[in-house]
């Protein structure tokens, strides 16, 4: 999940490198390009909210409450 947003968001904020403990809004981020950074990683299989980036700005920290595809979709009854 790291990698993902690492990757978007080097994407969306065009910058040279992201690490996990980088915050967002210190890279050049704003509340638009929240917007972008939250439907690249949901075509990456990452889903947040607006709020859980504001809430945790680093990549670390987003990471520890993304859901991915996987964890979010429904587990099959066992039988």
């Amino acid at each position: 999940v790291e990698t993902v947003l690492a990757d978007v968001w080097q994407a969306v904020l065009k910058a040279p490198q992201v690490g996990r403990d980088d915050n967002f809004f210190e890279l050049g981020g704003d509340s638009i390009l929240v917007l972008q950074v939250i439907a690249r990683a949901r075509k990456r299989g990452v889903r947040f909210t607006p709020k859980q980036l504001f809430d945790g700005p680093t990549v670390a920290e987003l990471a520890r409450v993304a859901k991915t595809d996987e964890v979010a979709a429904p587990q099959p009854a066992g039988g």
